[in-house]
């Protein structure tokens, strides 16, 4: 069992890696299927396209 830094961030980031909750409260962290993987990548590009515009140049 691995255990993590006390410090807040490392606590999230360790709990989303190694303490999986319920697979509904998962949806966007992981796509277990081939429509899950399409679903998952769409998601990634708009969020990708929203931060691209909503940068400062």
């Amino acid at each position: 069992l691995l255990l993590p830094c006390a410090a807040g961030p490392s606590v999230r980031l360790w709990r989303r890696c190694y303490l999986r909750g319920l697979p509904e409260a998962q949806r966007g962290r992981f796509a277990p299927s081939l429509a899950g993987l399409a679903e998952e990548l769409t998601l990634l590009q708009d969020r990708l396209s929203a931060w691209q515009a909503a940068r400062p140049r």
